[in-house]
């Protein structure tokens, strides 16, 4: 019989809230295929695990699609009374909890974070008056101006360029800052890079092994601090920055310090806010246009950095990534055009760059899909994991970060270690495999997928279109080839069609089928669509070649597409 009660387990409150806010709350959920049995029923009850013994449900759902993985997605009708009060008692919970945060001080709510205008200003002040900038020499060709040696100043200490020329220069606009700094990340460059903006303000950023370690500015931004940072994210109140302000003039030591003396930070907490913090002027300097930049590679700096290089690259791609999502959809594919027919792959030297980006889990799927063929450009949009838009934006970001290479051939190892797992790995799943298995085809199937999918195999298993192949290789085709020429010639016979259903699978699995396809058939022309109302009824209809209802259903979804 078919199974009429489900579970989903959530082991974090983090995600079942997402869930709750992107699906359940508005009354849909999707169940993975390790989580669905096999045979749950079209309406069913779902109960929901959370952390500490808590639980929602159970609660009526009804299934509305079946992914031929094994997956469902559901609506669900509404929520019993006994279920909502599970719900408004959960999120009482949580707001007990956020409030008890607040009231022990481990949480600021935005609207709490106090004015921090005037203690920017002292800030300001306060380092302006200790530091002892250097001053700048001029320089031609649009390079920006280095510094001289000198005391040490309140910020990182610049290192003495006098008489050196830079590494590499150019312009904010256009690509070439990105291009340098991807360069650098893929090099692991120890150097300076120093930018100069259209008003004349002047950055410097310290670059270890490839990604920056620290920055001064000049003339000083009191909100890229470390100290503003933290009273403007609520983690330090104004009378803590002031006091730190004050050890700093008294004592000559720097924020970080001040803040760990006064137990407001231990050591590895002002590691990880020193790594938030560069990368946060990364970000701003990122979004500059205009103004003009140098590198000078060095040996290394006088200043001792405690945190680790910024990820550069997984913030380039982010960045790109996300503008890309932006773009008109036709702007986008026009860039891929030239490409298409070319085959893809990671550039060499680049791989270890790649494997540093943070990719989404499923952006990390779909690389895994271009390194494990030789893939051209245009087949990868047919085997991707992601949506064919989704698809378009990471390779546009990742051909931006200039980490893929396009060829005319394919390389022969790849070649064959690619024809070879496909032929053999279809060989060898033809003993056990039904008629519908070796087409490649779901059961619930109608001629004309029987008659497309012949096509696809016929062209796919064509021995003249490849090249090299072994021995092996040559007899798994033809063997290949009978089988599905067998599984056609029965396949493309209706009545052949429905019998060997019969047999392999039970009644009520037959059944559940039809019923599901004549609901998806009638939500399909409440929205007028009349291809899925067809192609839903015309399945139904086979798979139950009696019923009035689907029958009815069929001529309806007809005259949809007629009217």
């Amino acid at each position: 019989m078919a199974t009429r009660t489900t579970k989903i387990q959530f082991d974090s409150l983090k995600d079942f809230l997402s869930r709750w806010t992107s699906e359940i709350e508005q009354g849909s959920v999707f169940i993975d295929s390790a989580s669905a049995p096999k045979d749950l029923a079209a309406e069913f009850k779902l109960d929901i695990g959370l952390p500490l013994g808590m639980r929602l449900g159970p609660f009526v759902c009804q299934i509305v699609h079946r992914g031929a993985d094994g997956s469902v997605g559901c609506q669900i009708p509404e929520f019993s009374g006994a279920v909502q009060q599970q719900i408004d008692g959960l999120f009482s919970l949580l707001e007990d909890a956020k409030q008890w945060h607040v009231e022990q001080g481990s949480v600021v709510l935005a609207e709490d974070v106090p004015d921090v205008a005037d203690l920017e200003a002292r800030l300001k002040a306060q380092i302006e008056a200790q530091a002892v900038q250097a001053t700048p020499s001029s320089a031609a060709d649009d390079t920006p101006p280095q510094t001289q040696s000198g005391p040490r100043p309140r910020g990182y200490v610049l290192p003495d360029l006098a008489g050196r020329k830079p590494d590499a220069q150019g312009q904010l606009s256009g690509t070439s800052f990105r291009d340098l700094l991807m360069e650098l990340a893929v090099q692991r460059s120890t150097g300076l890079l120093t930018i100069v903006t259209k008003t004349g303000t002047k950055r410097w950023g310290f670059w270890q092994k490839g990604g920056p370690v620290g920055w001064r500015s000049d003339p000083i931004e009191p909100g890229e601090t470390l100290g503003v940072l933290l009273l403007k994210a609520g983690h330090l109140d104004k009378e803590q920055l002031a006091t730190s302000l004050q050890m700093m003039e008294t004592q000559n030591i720097r924020q970080g310090e001040a803040l760990i003396e006064m137990g407001i930070l231990n050591f590895g907490q002002l590691v990880s806010l020193l790594e938030k913090q560069v990368e946060f002027v990364l970000q701003h300097v990122l979004g500059l246009d205009e103004g003009v930049w140098a590198f000078h590679s060095v040996d290394g700096f006088e200043e001792r950095f405690v945190n680790p290089p910024s990820r550069v690259p997984s913030l380039l791609y982010r960045g790109l990534r996300d503008h890309s999502r932006e773009m008109p959809r036709e702007n986008l594919m026009l860039k891929h055009k030239p490409n298409l027919d070319l085959y893809v792959r990671f550039s060499e030297e680049t791989t270890e760059i790649v494997g540093e980006i943070q990719f989404s889990g499923a952006e990390a799927k779909f690389l895994e899909v271009i390194r494990s063929n030789s893939w051209r450009l245009r087949e990868l949009f047919t085997v991707t994991n992601l949506s064919r838009s989704q698809t378009a934006c990471v390779l546009w970001a990742l051909d931006e970060l200039k980490v893929l290479e396009y060829r005319d051939e394919e390389n022969l190892e790849r070649y064959i270690d690619r024809i070879s797992s496909r032929i053999l790995s279809k060989n060898k799943t033809l003993n056990a495999a039904s008629h519908f298995d070796v087409m490649e085809i779901h059961w619930i199937c109608l001629q004309h997928e029987v008659e497309t999918a012949y096509e696809r195999l016929d062209k796919e298993f064509d021995e003249g279109q490849y090249h090299d192949l072994t021995d092996e290789l040559r007899e798994s085709i033809k063997r290949i080839r009978v089988k599905v020429e067998e599984a056609y010639v029965f396949l493309k016979v209706k009545k052949n069609r429905m019998a060997y259903r019969e047999e392999l699978l039970e009644a009520d699995t037959i059944f559940n089928s039809a019923d599901l396809l004549g609901k998806k058939g009638e939500m399909a022309i409440m929205k007028n669509d009349s291809r899925e109302a067809v192609n839903c009824f015309a399945k139904a209809s086979e798979l139950i070649p009696n019923s009035k209802t689907f029958k009815d259903g069929l001529q309806r979804a007809r005259g949809l597409g007629a009217s």
